[in-house]
C-alpha cells in the first residue's frame, strides 16, 4: 500500500516553484483553507483529485457547522483548476460539487454557489499539469488525500500522503432561510426562500403631528404639520366625524366653536397604511 501510495504522489506533484503572498480574508464570509498556503514551498501538480484532510496549523480546510453556502473561492495555481468539496470521512469521500475555473496563477476571486451543511472538505481537481496547486511543508498534520479519478455522487478512495497543503480557499455565507443563496452577497432577502431579490416593504410607516392648536384657543383657524418615518405616497386626513380623505401637510381648516379632533395617517410608498393614526384634540372657545 505505501508503494502503490508514492507512485500515485509521484504521478500528481513533481517540481517546487516559489511562494505567493497569502490574500486578505473577505469580511462578508468564514474563510476555509489557504490560498496560497502559508508554509512550504509551491508545486507543480499533474493531473488528479484531490481533498485536504488536515492542516498542521489549525487552519481547517473543513467547513464549520451549520454551513452555509460557499460563495467565492480563491487559487493561485496556473491552469484550469477545479474546487472539489468533498462528504465524508476517512479515506472514502463523496465528491458532492465541483466549480472549474481557468486560473491565471495570480490569486483570483471566483463567485460560485455551493450549498453546505458543515463538516465537507475542500481540495483541487487539476485538470492538467499545474504550476502552484499545492505546498509541501514536510509537517506531518498536513495531511492530503489524492486520486486519480472522481464523479460527483460516487465514493472516492483516496491514498492518502503527509506533508502537502492545497493552494485553496473558500468563502462561506450564512443562508438564514436555507434557499441555497448566500446571505451577505447573494440574497437581498434573507428570510424569504422563495425571494432572493430585495424583501418586500411590509412596515407601517409612523405619522407624527409636529405642530397643532393650542388644546384651548379662541381660533377658529387650525392648522396642522405633520410628518412620517419614511417617505410616504400620501397623507390621510379625518377632522372630527368626517371620513379620512387625501390631504397634505400643511393641514388648514376654518372649525367652529367647540371640541374638536383631528387624524392623520401614511401611506408609504409600498402602500402600507399607519394603522394608528396620529391623533390631536383641542377646543375652540366661543
Amino acid at each position: 500500500m505505501r508503494r502503490a501510495g508514492n507512485r500515485l504522489i509521484s504521478t500528481l506533484f513533481v517540481l517546487a516553484f516559489a511562494a505567493v503572498v497569502a490574500p486578505t480574508a473577505s469580511p462578508a464570509a468564514t474563510t476555509v483553507g489557504q490560498a496560497p498556503p502559508a508554509a512550504g514551498a509551491s508545486y507543480i501538480c499533474g493531473p488528479g483529485y484531490g481533498a485536504q484532510l488536515s492542516a498542521a496549523d489549525g487552519t481547517p480546510y473543513l467547513v464549520p457547522s451549520p454551513g452555509g453556502v460557499i460563495t467565492r473561492w480563491r487559487s493561485s495555481a496556473t491552469g484550469t483548476v477545479g474546487l472539489l468539496v468533498w462528504a465524508g470521512s476517512g479515506l472514502t469521500l463523496t465528491l458532492i460539487a465541483e466549480d472549474q475555473k481557468a486560473s491565471a496563477g495570480v490569486l483570483t476571486n471566483f463567485p460560485t454557489r455551493i450549498p453546505v451543511s458543515g463538516g465537507e472538505r475542500i481540495g483541487l481537481h487539476m485538470l492538467d499539469i499545474t504550476p502552484g496547486c499545492l505546498h509541501k511543508t514536510d509537517l506531518g498534520p498536513d495531511r492530503i488525500g489524492v486520486a486519480v479519478t472522481g464523479l460527483i455522487g460516487s465514493p472516492t478512495l483516496l491514498s492518502e500522503q503527509s506533508g502537502y497543503r492545497f493552494n485553496v480557499a473558500v468563502d462561506i455565507e450564512a443562508d438564514a432561510d436555507k434557499d441555497g443563496f448566500g446571505d451577505e452577497t447573494q440574497d437581498l432577502c434573507p428570510t424569504d426562500a422563495s425571494l432572493q431579490g430585495p424583501c418586500p416593504d411590509v412596515a407601517k410607516p409612523q405619522t407624527t403631528i409636529g405642530k397643532h392648536p393650542a388644546k384651548k384657543t379662541a381660533k377658529r383657524r387650525a392648522k396642522f404639520v405633520f410628518s412620517a418615518s419614511e417617505p410616504v405616497r400620501k397623507f390621510e386626513c379625518k377632522l372630527d366625524k368626517g371620513p379620512f380623505s387625501s390631504c397634505k401637510s400643511p393641514y388648514r381648516r376654518k372649525v367652529s366653536p367647540g371640541p374638536h379632533s383631528f387624524r392623520v395617517r401614511a401611506i408609504d410608498i409600498a402602500g402600507n397604511r399607519d394603522s394608528s393614526p396620529a391623533k390631536f384634540s383641542w377646543t375652540v372657545l366661543g
